[in-house]
């Protein structure tokens, strides 16, 4: 069976395969382009449209169209209901665009695809990286993994340049960004550190241009385009056309139409980049970040590499080149270099399972994780505290621990509380356990100060365990993968994937 590779974008969605001498190559879907918009839209018998039929109804069609789902993956509060009634979760929708990508690469390679490697941002915690998974299980795919989008990208530098060096991947797509830098050296990569913001990305840019043009209609006396999800599409559509044209021309047209009252608007670069300074600013931000956390200077890095479609702005390229004082390589392709690199680590995989010879090699790669990972205990002074046992940027796989004592004497149980995020304090993290008092242990009734050792392991599929050892007795109390409170139950995720295999996808 053909294992791809799957940038599963917030905007647009791209496939990719490797040919027989081993160059990757997208895949065309079945209007004949290289990228799907990542748009769903739900009839009211709940057949389902994904990709160019689907946007070009968004506009019309506004209450039938999900866009940008890839921001509530991990969310298991949002809820998209249909004209039937019926509830889609973020998972299912995002199992229907890759349902979709499998299909029209069925069709253009011929032959079954059923397995895949599947990117996301680098800064997308463990919950959202089960989710991306459990959707692709729901799609029917088995996820062979999933890698890092700026991992992805500078693995299709790699090969195809064949340099050696130190990279920095500025990765700013419709709804995410991330930057990252990557050692690739005797064709192995070492990702140094990552950061990003999950919630950055063209999507916010085009947000500021439409808050512009709204104040400006309805200071002419037009109604508010945001009180109308009608008239919030159409703004939205004419706001995402300009910024477009801004990469090209010094100035673009917005129209509005609202009622009686007709407006042309006239949106220049300049205007433009104002309104998103800060925007800009916060991602230059990141890479100063990422290169420290790193333990470099600017002056280390050999390549900049932009990916991801708003990259195209013109201002990013000029705030890059100024930060790291290097020009950007424009050798990648924004839109499908990180397809293009998870293709090969599909390849690797499925060489690796066969014995098989790969025409790209045998690269190595090294992650780290995005954020840390934690326990909440008592500290010293009898207060709650967050103890980061892994912390962001640790390379995986990984295991670790902390000493713990217990509290009070003839203590029988110990409640443990795995948290995500590199604070002290409990209310700036997150605690993933499905229960937020904690997965419960039983212990021996032992003295007050008892040793307890906690370990916590990531692996390479970002898969967080749980290991806790009464040092007492020298035993383990037990070890369990952790059943995150912000994914969907394994028995949804099974019933979804049944209901998406009967489901009509165009």
């Amino acid at each position: 069976m053909k294992a791809i590779g799957i940038d599963l974008g917030t905007t647009n969605s791209v496939s990719a395969t490797v040919d027989p001498t081993g160059r990757p190559l997208a895949i065309r879907n079945s209007e004949g382009a290289n990228t799907t918009p990542s748009v769903v839209l739900i009839e009211e018998d709940d057949t389902v449209l994904v990709g160019g039929l689907a946007q070009r109804q968004a506009v019309s069609r506004h209450a039938d169209v999900i866009q940008w789902v890839k921001r509530e993956m991990g969310n298991t509060t949002w809820r998209f209901v249909s004209a039937s009634g019926r509830e889609y979760t973020a998972e299912e929708v995002s199992a229907q665009i890759l349902r979709k990508l499998a299909a029209d690469a069925e069709r253009t390679l011929g032959e079954p695809v059923t397995r895949a490697v599947v990117t996301v941002p680098a800064y997308f915690d463990d919950s959202r990286r089960q989710a991306t998974k459990d959707a692709g299980r729901i799609a029917g795919l088995e996820v062979m993994r999933v890698i890092s989008e700026p991992t992805a990208a500078a693995l299709a530098y790699g090969l195809h340049e064949r340099q050696a060096g130190v990279c920095l991947v500025y990765d700013l797509g419709g709804g995410t960004f991330d930057a990252t830098v990557i050692r690739i050296e005797r064709g192995d990569f070492t990702v140094l550190a990552t950061t990003g913001d999950r919630n950055l990305g063209g999507y916010d840019f085009d947000n500021r241009i439409m808050t512009w043009a709204n104040e400006l209609v309805v200071g002419q006396g037009a109604e508010d385009q945001f009180d109308d999800g009608g008239s919030e599409a159409r703004l939205r559509d004419q706001c995402e056309a300009a910024k477009h044209l801004l990469s090209q021309l010094d100035s673009a047209p917005i129209f509005i139409d609202s009622g009686d009252k007709h407006a042309k608007l006239e949106l220049t670069r300049k205007i433009f980049e104002e309104l998103t300074a800060d925007l800009l600013t916060r991602t230059v931000e990141m890479v100063e970040e990422v290169v420290q956390a790193a333990g470099l200077p600017m002056t280390a890095l050999d390549e900049v590499l932009l990916v991801g479609g708003s990259t195209r702005m013109p201002m990013v390229g000029r705030a890059v080149e100024r930060v790291t004082g290097r020009r950007p390589n424009a050798t990648l392709h924004p839109d499908e270099a990180v397809a293009l690199g998870a293709a090969i680590q599909a390849e690797i995989l499925v060489a690796a399972e066969t014995g098989n010879a790969s025409p790209v090699g045998a690269p190595q790669i090294n992650d780290v994780t995005a954020h840390g990972l934690g326990v909440i205990a008592l500290d010293d002074n009898g207060r709650e505290r967050n103890f980061v046992i892994l912390p962001a940027n640790a390379r995986i796989p990984q295991r670790e621990s902390q000493l713990f004592r217990t509290v009070v004497p003839n203590q029988t149980e110990i409640k443990v509380r795995v948290t995500v995020g590199d604070e002290e304090d409990p209310a700036d993290v997150e605690i993933i356990t499905r229960d937020s008092q904690g997965v419960e242990l039983s212990v021996p009734p032992y003295p007050a100060g008892s040793p307890i050792e906690v370990f916590i392991a990531y692996d390479i599929d970002g898969t967080v365990h749980v290991e806790v050892m009464d040092l007492v007795a020298n035993r383990s109390l037990g070890e369990f993968p952790i059943d995150r409170r912000n994914n969907l139950p394994q028995e949804q995720v099974e019933r979804l994937a049944r209901d998406l295999r009967t489901a009509t996808i165009r």
